[in-house]
C-alpha cells in the first residue's frame, strides 16, 4: 500500500513533467512584434512617397493615401516554426482607414509562397487568426510542395483598401493548437494518477 505522503509527492512529480512538457509544447514563434520596424522594400501604394510609415518602440504604423500597397520583410537569418499551426496577427484599423483587408504573406526558403487574407475588417484593434495549412491562396509553389514552416525567409503584410489605408501592426506570431495539446496533458495526468492510487 503507498503512503498519503507518497501518492502526493508522486502526484505532484507527475504534474510538474507534464506541465513542463506541456507549456514547451505551447510556445510560440514571434515573427516580429514591430518595434523599432522598418521594411525590407515596398510595392504598390505603400512605395508612394507621400506614404507615412512610423516606427515605434511597441508598433509600426503604416498611412497610405493610396489604394492596394504592401512591403516585405527579409528575415536573417531565417525563421524556424516547425510544428506551429496558427498565424495570430494583432492590428489596429484607425479610424482613416477606408473599408478593406489585411493580407499577410509568408514565403520559404524554396519560395513557396502563402498568403492569408482578411476583409469586411471594421476600424478598430482585432486579433486575426488563420490556419498556416491551408492560405487563402498559395502565389508561388516553389520547388518542394508546401510551406516549410523550419525555413521561412520573407514576410509581407499588404493593406488591400477601397482608398485611404491607415493600418498599426503591433504583433505577428505562429502557435501551436493550445486547446489540444492541453487536453492531452490533463489526460495523461489522470492516467497517471489513477495508475498511483
Amino acid at each position: 500500500m503507498v503512503s498519503g505522503k507518497m501518492r502526493i509527492g508522486g502526484l505532484a512529480i507527475v504534474g510538474l513533467t507534464v506541465a513542463a512538457l506541456a507549456s514547451s509544447a505551447l510556445a510560440t514563434t514571434v515573427v516580429t512584434d514591430f518595434s523599432n520596424f522598418t521594411l525590407s522594400g515596398t510595392y504598390g501604394s505603400w512605395a508612394d512617397p507621400a506614404t507615412v510609415f512610423t516606427s515605434g518602440p511597441n508598433d509600426f504604423r503604416v498611412e497610405s493615401t493610396g489604394a492596394w500597397g504592401g512591403g516585405f520583410f527579409d528575415i536573417e537569418p531565417n525563421l524556424d516554426a516547425s510544428g506551429e499551426l496558427t498565424l495570430e496577427l494583432d492590428v489596429v484599423l484607425n479610424p482613416a482607414n477606408e473599408a478593406g483587408g489585411v493580407v499577410v504573406t509568408l514565403v520559404d526558403d524554396d519560395l513557396t509562397t502563402y498568403n492569408y487574407a482578411w476583409y469586411s475588417l471594421t476600424n478598430g484593434a482585432q486579433t486575426l487568426t488563420a490556419d498556416l495549412a491551408t492560405p487563402l491562396w498559395i502565389s508561388g509553389a516553389g520547388t518542394i510542395p508546401g510551406l516549410d514552416l523550419g525555413t521561412l525567409s520573407f514576410f509581407h503584410i499588404q493593406g488591400d483598401s477601397l482608398g485611404a489605408t491607415d493600418i498599426t501592426w503591433e504583433n505577428m506570431v505562429l502557435t501551436p493548437e493550445p486547446s489540444g495539446l492541453l487536453v492531452v496533458a490533463i489526460g495523461a495526468l489522470a492516467v497517471l494518477r489513477r495508475r498511483m492510487v
